[in-house]
């Protein structure tokens, strides 16, 4: 949207044309900052999530190779540690998939939102250099 208004600057004899490109283009960038902002606070909150849930499953795996042959002998034991594992797997890679969905919503979000804006500021130059003739 910047290169269609730099570009469209010097030959647009109407001023509300410009004027009204230059607002779409900053309304435009104030929205994709403030989603890229809450994006970011979200994926990083749910990557913490990820990582803490991985760290726990790593400690445990090592709790239980210190006590393999304790907890083989133990059938209930055995059973409640793979039990653990495989929750543990499953809500990270759950947890994975949502951040990675998010992050592909927000990409094309941010494409369209991007697309929209340049739409509207080339009707707008259009319309205007249309209606206000030199």
């Amino acid at each position: 949207a910047s290169i269609a208004c730099a570009v469209s600057a010097a030959s647009a004899c109407d001023g509300g044309s410009l004027a009204e490109t230059y607002e779409i283009a900053l309304g435009t960038i104030s929205l994709m900052v403030a989603v890229s902002l809450v994006a970011g606070l979200v994926l990083r909150a749910r990557s913490r999530t990820v990582r803490s849930m991985t760290g726990f499953l790593y400690s445990e795996v090592f709790n239980a190779l210190n006590r393999f042959f304790e907890i083989k002998t133990h059938p209930e034991e055995w059973a409640a540690t793979m039990v653990g594992f495989a929750e543990t797997q499953a809500e990270s890679l759950k947890e994975r998939r949502r951040m990675s969905f998010l992050e592909e919503t927000l990409g094309l979000f941010m494409r369209y939102s991007e697309f929209a804006c340049l739409t509207l500021a080339m009707s707008a130059l259009v319309e205007g250099g249309a209606s206000g003739a030199c």
